[in-house]
Formats: C-alpha cells, structure tokens, sequence
C-alpha cells in the first residue's frame, strides 16, 4: 500500500484481499442478521459472528481495539453507535437493532453495518428502514463510481 497527498493506494493484491474480506463480512452480517428474533441475546449474535469470521479466515475486526470486547457493535432501538454485546441484553419483538462489524484479512480492513427489525415491528419503522436502504442503493448505483472521491459521495 502507498500513500499519496490525496489518497491511499492499494496494490491489485491488496484490492482482491479487501474484496475477501468485504466477502467475508458481507456474509457474516447475513449470518447474523437472520438470527436476529425475538429472545436472542446481543452476546450470543458477538459470539456467533465472531464463529462464522474465524471459520472463513478471517479476524475480527472491533475485538481487542482499544480494549473493545466484542466482535459486533449491538446498537438497539434509542442506542446509537458501538453498543457493546452483553448477556443482559436480550431482543424483543418490535426492536430495532444495527450490527456493526469489522473484518481483518491480510491484515486489511472491512467495516459495514446493517440494521434489521425483530420480528414484527411498527409499519412506520418499517417504511423508515425500507427508505433509507432504497436510498443508500440508489446513491451507491448512480453516485459510487471510478474517480469519485468520498466527500462527493457525503455531499450527496
């Protein structure tokens, strides 16, 4: 990897390592988030992404950063950003939960998170969610291309 006063630049080897473990963490946040009902705690979702991230070959991303615990970031309802799984804290029907997750593989990292309802939740919340990936897919489709820089794509 160089470096360059406006970017960072990746070798074609190191391009095909983030893209396996952009794999790797696009699968695993499916993984879990079909696990996501009512009843399962935010410790036993760590536990089994921190599993399927191993198995694949790769290394959590989040546990052990600054002493964070988890392999996860577990944000229900009203809690923001990097909650922390915990055994306590168990999903009811109608919550809302994000799952954020980091892969290491060959030493590069991924990140991504994806927030799902439990179970049935309120058709407002729903539509909200339904909203917001319809516009994430549709920036990504028609702003996300060669030569676009970051800040284009957060102006947007």
């Amino acid at each position: 990897m160089t470096f360059d006063k406006k970017c960072q630049i990746f070798s074609q080897a190191e391009i095909a390592s983030l893209r396996k473990g952009g794999a790797i963490l696009r699968d695993c946040l499916q993984y879990v988030s079909a696990l996501v009902v009512p009843g399962i705690s935010t410790l036993e979702l760590d536990a089994k992404a921190e599993e399927f991230i191993c198995l694949k070959g790769g290394r959590p991303a989040f546990k052990g950063y600054f002493g964070f615990t988890g392999t996860l970031c577990t944000s229900v309802n009203e809690e923001v950003v990097h909650g922390i799984p915990r055994k306590d804290k168990v999903l009811r029907e109608g919550d809302i939960i994000s799952l954020d997750c980091g892969v290491i593989y060959d030493d590069l990292y991924t990140d991504a998170c994806v927030t799902v309802g439990v179970g049935l939740i309120k058709p407002a919340h729903q539509q909200f969610l339904t909203h917001v990936g319809k516009t994430l897919e549709d920036t990504i489709r028609d702003v996300v291309k060669a030569g676009v820089r970051v800040g284009d794509i957060s102006a947007f």
